[in-house]
């Protein structure tokens, strides 16, 4: 894909107003054909749209999808992801884009620092929804055990939506 065809894509993307009908599926179809593109404008549009919580959900929840099995070109494009993804998990009303948000952080950007701290507050949310917070308990495995992660699931067992979650992996990690 060249430079015009992804500056079209965009600028089309932008053009499609997010209250009507049948359009803003044009924006998934934008997206998913702009997947592929390496190119740092890609990027840059990804994490715009994410981070636009007026921005049409579906749109931002493929854009999740995409960045969870992204392969980061380094450790600068991982921590500007991840802490992009972490910001929609602890800013976001709406809970299907929260889940997505915490499944995305789960394999490439558990360690990314301020990841474990936003996963963390919403993990200590009782009023958070269980499945954000299931999905949050999974980026904690995936970070593996620290004293931070042992101390907050061993915090964890006695919650009465999650709390039966932990033992399993505290036993795993020799730490029950």
């Amino acid at each position: 894909m060249d430079s015009d065809q992804i500056e079209g894509l965009i600028s089309k993307f932008h053009s499609i107003p997010g209250d009507a009908e049948a359009e803003p599926w044009e924006k998934v179809k934008i997206i998913r054909t702009l997947e592929g593109a390496r190119d740092p404008r890609v990027l840059s549009f990804f994490l715009r749209v994410l981070s636009d919580g007026d921005e049409f959900d579906l749109a931002r929840i493929e854009i999740l999808k995409i960045l969870r099995l992204r392969e980061c070109s380094g450790d600068a494009e991982r921590v500007e992801i991840g802490e992009a993804i972490a910001g929609v998990l602890v800013g976001e009303e709406d809970v299907l884009v929260k889940q997505y948000a915490a499944m995305a952080l789960e394999w490439n950007y558990a360690g990314v620092e301020g990841v474990l701290e936003a996963v963390t507050r919403t993990l200590l949310n009782e009023e958070e929804d269980t499945g954000v917070r299931a999905n949050a308990l999974s980026v904690v495995e995936s970070a593996g055990p620290t004293p931070e992660t042992v101390g907050l699931l061993k915090g964890l067992m006695n919650d009465r939506d999650i709390g039966k979650y932990v033992p399993p992996t505290l036993a795993r990690w020799g730490a029950l």
